[in-house]
């Protein structure tokens, strides 16, 4: 008879582990760049300051969540990865939103570098929401394909 479940020690299942670092870390260079970097190129991606910033403030707390999860390991953690996905998608809807409907003019590069990063944000978050909705295994919570 074991007086410690040990479940309660096992190691996380890799892949959703990984998604909740990769989105973490991706958040965080999103923010670093967002805030530290592009503001210093305002002209050339014709995007102000003033628009970065906030956005660099949004990232910064969407990484604070996905390391949260990361490190704390939550069972269930499906609701965790579907809210930090629906997130991720409000995120881009509205960096997308402030974007086209902004009364700024918006150059290649900012719209190269937006891009890139919104297809980045949809596909990491169309995964999470698959890695979501995968059945979980009976008492362990792990993922079975």
């Amino acid at each position: 008879m074991t007086l410690v479940n040990p479940e309660l020690f096992a190691a996380p299942t890799p892949s959703r582990q990984r998604l909740f670092l990769l989105d973490g870390v991706g958040a965080v260079l999103s923010a670093l760049c967002l805030g530290a970097v592009l503001p210093r190129f305002e002209r050339a991606l014709g995007v102000p300051a003033a628009v970065l910033h906030p956005l660099a403030a949004i990232a910064g707390a969407l990484a604070t969540g996905s390391l949260l999860c990361y490190w704390a390991n939550p069972r269930p953690w499906q609701p965790w990865l579907r809210a930090i996905a629906a997130a991720n998608l409000l995120y881009g809807v509205l960096t997308a939103c402030l974007l086209a409907f902004g009364p700024w003019c918006v150059t290649a590069w900012g719209w190269g570098y937006f891009g890139l990063e919104l297809a980045v944000v949809a596909l990491l978050a169309g995964g999470e929401v698959r890695a979501a909705s995968r059945t979980p295994g009976p008492r362990d919570g792990t993922v079975r394909p």
